[in-house]
């Protein structure tokens, strides 16, 4: 895939945006026109997998209007159909909305990474709120234009990380910002992914062949990406896949990095630095390492986030999986009592600060996170900050309530998850080009290294997925 960087300008005016958000009328994005709507009509782009679950999210909030899935015969897709004979059904987005714009309000998008630049600025274009899972994008540079986007068409947008609508980011956040655990230095946080399920199979080159599946338009799923044929593999561990998806990080580190993101108010990284075990320039790895520098957050000066993936313990059982490479173990703060690696939860996180520390034993952190040494817990668990933030809970509801006028802004909004999704894919960057990453956000590049600034950008193959 050939890749080179290119300005914001030139990126928007060649998806059309532009042109198509100048031809329509004004009032098309005020927030007037969707402040009365009990329930507004939603269409759904990728119903099968995570879409199946957003439909399952978003029932009773909002009428289901379309839906939209490249292979008809996915049993997902075939369940969701069922469940709601009366929708109607389309393999391609582009003849869902030459046909039913006037009746749609919003866009649910869960398709593989590589789509969802495209389908989302489709729907921008014609004026419609978008939920768009995560990684919002698969570039940095489709990232910011998708932000810019959105703004300046002033329609509701949301990014699929829940956990920024959970209680526990706002705990965190009020026990960071009440002085609880002191300064934070650092945080460190490892994940699971990519599980087996995930991974790409391995050899040189991309796999044979395979007969395109009955139901399944090849064409479409592969959207604005070159021509790559078909393999039971590619289309079904796409996260493994450089091409298609974003590996473990895109897969998790919106949700987990998107807390400290949120509550130590952090920047764009400085430097990135990472190394890793298996992957190339197709595949991704099934370990890695990563280093994150902040230069500007409300604690420490620089603050360093370190994270692990591959990370996984043998059939839930406390023992680390044989030919684990142990180089890729997160390593343990000081003031965390065990440092068995056994002993970690599957998916967590610690925040550290010079007089406390905050374990998430969790991905998702829809909980209270836990406040250690553990005297100190005991001392203070009677006595902790007052909640001050608002609370959201439902993240599909929050999305909803936006649209409706009841709230100002969703908890995830694009200007929110571009700069999110742009640390996530700047660790991906450090990993593909097997070098350190100084990353100069003005210029949107990496100083000193072609290779990775090459891969900030990706020219569509096949622009007629995108608008006009």
């Amino acid at each position: 895939m050939s890749h080179r960087h290119y300005s914001r300008r030139t990126f928007v005016k060649s998806a059309g945006f532009i042109a198509g958000a100048a031809a329509l009328p004004s009032s098309l994005f005020g927030r007037e026109l969707f402040s009365a709507i009990d329930k507004p009509n939603l269409a759904f782009i990728g119903t099968g997998g995570r879409g199946a679950k957003n439909i399952a999210n978003f029932e009773g909030l909002a009428n289901y209007i379309a839906f939209v899935d490249v292979n008809s015969e996915s049993r997902t897709v075939k369940q969701v159909r069922a469940s709601y004979p009366g929708v109607p059904f389309f393999k391609d987005y582009r003849k869902m909305f030459d046909k039913m714009t006037k009746e749609i309000d919003a866009v649910v998008i869960s398709t593989p990474d590589h789509s969802h630049f495209a389908a989302a600025m489709w729907a921008i274009k014609v004026g419609k709120h978008v939920y768009v899972e995560k990684p919002l994008t698969h570039t940095i540079e489709e990232a910011r234009v998708l932000k810019a986007a959105a703004k300046e068409a002033g329609v509701v947008s949301q990014m699929g990380n829940q956990s920024y609508s959970n209680d526990g980011i706002r705990v965190c956040k009020e026990w960071i910002d009440s002085g609880l655990i002191g300064n934070v230095t650092e945080v460190i946080q490892w994940t699971d992914r990519l599980t087996p399920g995930q991974t790409p199979v391995l050899g040189t080159g991309f796999p044979a062949r395979e007969p395109v599946p009955e139901g399944l338009d090849w064409k479409l799923w592969l959207n604005v990406i070159e021509k790559t044929e078909y393999h039971s593999n590619i289309q079904g561990n796409w996260r493994g896949w450089w091409r298609f998806g974003s590996g473990a990080l895109g897969d998790i580190a919106c949700h987990m990095m998107g807390i400290p993101f949120y509550a130590l108010d952090l920047g764009i990284p400085k430097t990135v630095s990472a190394s890793k075990r298996g992957g190339d320039d197709l595949r991704c790895p099934v370990q890695s390492k990563i280093e994150y520098e902040f230069g500007t957050s409300d604690q420490a000066d620089p603050l360093k986030l370190t994270w692990y993936d591959g990370f996984r313990r043998k059939d839930g059982k406390q023992k680390i999986y044989e030919g684990f490479d142990k180089k890729f173990l997160p390593h343990f703060p000081e003031m965390f009592p065990e440092k068995n690696p056994n002993a970690l939860s599957d998916n967590g996180q610690f925040i550290v600060g010079d007089s406390g520390l905050i374990y998430i034993p969790a991905m998702h952190l829809g909980k209270q996170p836990v406040l250690l040494p553990e005297e100190k817990w005991e001392d203070l668990k009677n006595k902790l900050p007052e909640p001050i933030l608002e609370r959201v809970g439902n993240h599909w509801l929050n999305f909803i309530e936006t649209i409706q006028g009841k709230r100002k802004t969703t908890s995830s909004n694009f200007n929110v998850a571009a700069n999110l999704t742009e640390i996530v894919l700047l660790g991906n960057l450090a990993l593909r080009s097997d070098s350190d990453i100084k990353w100069n956000k003005e210029k949107m590049e990496c100083t000193g290294n072609p290779l990775a600034s090459g891969l900030v950008s990706e020219i569509p193959a096949h622009t007629e997925f995108l608008p006009k």
